[in-house]
């Protein structure tokens, strides 16, 4: 597993997860920033180890970020509320 390198901002110590395809962690230590696919990320995450995460969901039909099966490009609104549901 790759070493992940260590940045601070306002005296806050983090390391930054760019790539979302490796092996889950088996513990935390440190605090995390992972950057991409919500799902993903929390996938990577031991079981009970969260207490908060910050999202934000897409907004429906505005934008096509041109990867497949993605949340906001659902053919009606019914079906836009039902994938936000189902990922939560």
């Amino acid at each position: 597993m790759p070493v992940l390198a260590r940045q601070t901002i306002d005296q806050v110590s983090y390391s930054r997860i760019d790539d979302l395809n490796r092996e889950p962690f088996s513990f935390l230590s440190d605090n995390l920033l992972f950057c991409g696919d919500a799902e993903k990320a929390l996938e990577l995450l031991p079981s009970e180890s969260v207490q908060t995460v910050v999202t934000s969901p897409p907004y429906w039909s505005l934008r096509d970020y041109k990867i497949e099966n993605q949340i906001g490009r659902d053919e009606s609104l019914e079906n836009y509320i039902e994938s936000i549901v189902q990922s939560v």
